[in-house]
Parts: structure tokens; C-alpha cells; sequence
């Protein structure tokens, strides 16, 4: 989890093709706890978007390491 200026960034790694929501359970809980609104989960398979109450969880394939860092700068606004 990143955090910057009280906002919270929940990220996980799963390794596998097929992501569902219930996967993304506890991203979803991080969110709603914290007041976040978009978690990423680095995965295996392709890019997609989770969506419960409310919250998204992006899903980004591990090989695109660029890629997230790129969206957790701009898209995010978190600096390293």
C-alpha cells in the first residue's frame, strides 16, 4: 500500500489469467476502510477494471511495469 497526504494506494499481486471481483475482496475492504477510490492488482493475464460500490480496481499485467508506474504518477499523483 502507497500513501501520500492521507491518500491511500492499495496495490496487489496476483499471478494468475483470471481475475475476479471476489479476488480483489481485500483491495475492496482496503478501499472502503481507507476512503480510496482505485486499487491496482498486478496479474498475469490482461488489463481490465473491477468495479464494486463504488470503487475500481485496475488490473494490470505484471509485464507492464512501466505502465504502473506511469498511471500510479500521473493518473495518481504519487511521486517516488
Amino acid at each position: 500500500m502507497l500513501e501520500k497526504n492521507e491518500m491511500v494506494l492499495p496495490i496487489e499481486t496476483k499471478m494468475r489469467k483470471n481475475i475476479t471481483v471476489r479476488d480483489a475482496a481485500a483491495l475492496f475492504i482496503l478501499l472502503n476502510r481507507f476512503g480510496g477510490y482505485t486499487g491496482l492488482m498486478i496479474i498475469l493475464g490482461s488489463e481490465g477494471i473491477l468495479e464494486r460500490n463504488h470503487h475500481q480496481v485496475q488490473l494490470i499485467p505484471y509485464w507492464k511495469y512501466h505502465s504502473i508506474l506511469n498511471f500510479v504518477k500521473t493518473q495518481l499523483n504519487f511521486s517516488f
